[in-house]
């Protein structure tokens, strides 16, 4: 759906997904936009599916952990290789097991704090939902 007035190309639904005192970052694949760099797992919210719902299906495909309590965070913009962005940050805990699919070359459980030493694709999510370091 592309916001033509404001410049925005559409929706996207990302999960912060902590696990003590650290949270869960996605290195994108060599083939994927934005390759190589950092970010929370995520994707376009498709027609006909709620903010939520895109949450879960992006987390769980891009992860395989099925989320049980999804905490929405403020809605913001965001910038990337395709353009300007609202993003809908969301975030969850768990103890499950990371099964990355193709999207993703390697994960890695990050202390808040560290984050500002990668290549990410931007910390403004993780600011909103108090995740910060």
């Amino acid at each position: 759906m592309q916001h033509e007035e404001s410049g925005i190309n559409g929706d996207v639904a990302v999960v912060a997904v902590q696990r003590k005192n650290k949270v869960l970052m996605l290195k994108r694949a060599s083939h994927e936009s934005s390759a190589g760099r950092w970010n929370l797992p995520g994707g376009k919210i498709e027609d006909g599916e709620t903010r939520e719902e895109a949450a879960r299906r992006e987390l769980e495909e891009e992860t395989g952990i099925h989320a049980e309590n999804l905490e929405p965070g403020k809605s913001c913009t965001g910038s990337g290789e395709r353009g300007l962005w609202r993003i809908h940050p969301f975030k969850t805990r768990t103890d499950g097991e990371v099964k990355l699919n193709e999207e993703s070359s390697e994960y890695a459980w990050v202390r808040p704090e560290k984050l500002q030493e990668m290549d990410t694709l931007g910390e403004k999510p993780l600011k909103i939902l108090g995740i910060t370091g």
